[in-house]
């Protein structure tokens, strides 16, 4: 099963503007804390932090897929940006390093 680590960044140049002339910074920061509790609740988000910074921050996924997790990101845009990174668990990774010494055994 796919995992996957997400950095994001806030874009503090958009900031200072609204997404639609109708909303104001308050509204639009409302929608985001809403978006973010919706992903959180129904899985495209196994977690969600911020960094100490107050710029930056992190999403773990479960989803299937790098495009479904970058669909889900794309709401957030245009405020902040991200880097999306595919993880292996412990089993995965056991399986890699038993695999890379095996190899270097014979050869």
């Amino acid at each position: 099963m796919a995992k996957f680590f997400v950095r994001w960044h806030v874009e503090n140049s958009m900031l200072a503007m609204p997404a639609a002339p109708e909303k104001d910074f308050e509204t639009v920061l409302i929608d985001a804390k809403n978006g973010k509790k919706e992903d959180l609740h129904n899985g495209s988000m196994a977690d969600w932090g911020q960094f100490g910074n107050g710029t930056d921050g992190y999403v773990l996924s479960d989803l299937d897929d790098a495009a479904a997790l970058a669909t889900v990101m794309n709401k957030y845009r245009p405020y902040i940006t991200w880097d999306i990174h595919p993880v292996l668990g412990v089993d995965e990774s056991m399986v890699i390093i038993n695999e890379g010494t095996v190899t270097v055994r014979f050869h």
